[in-house]
């Protein structure tokens, strides 16, 4: 079971003992980027659910398409935040390995 404190996200999920991840802290916080107050909204949403279920890999994707058009500094934490629950998917280490370049 997941749970979030001020340090992150902590699970006893089998293959990530007392992990701590460093989550969103607020997902009511407007981050600054170039979406409207509708998509923001939407994105809001599905950082609180990322809280809730960290480990759904549906809300993931969703969240990682909705924020293409952020700063890079805040698309490449959500990356390092996806990847350390999903550490298996190639495909997302590519995308984020892209945004370094």
């Amino acid at each position: 079971m997941a749970q979030f404190g001020s340090q992150g996200f902590q699970t006893n999920q089998p293959g990530f003992p007392n992990q701590t991840t460093a989550m969103m802290h607020d997902a009511q916080t407007p981050a600054i980027s170039h979406q409207t107050n509708e998509n923001q909204g939407a994105t809001a949403q599905l950082k609180k659910d990322v809280i809730e279920e960290p480990f759904n890999f549906n809300v993931w994707k969703k969240l990682l398409k909705m924020i293409e058009s952020e700063e890079e500094e805040s698309r490449m934490k959500l990356y390092r935040q996806f990847l350390d629950a999903f550490p298996l998917c190639v495909e997302y280490w590519l995308k984020a390995i892209e945004l370094t370049k």
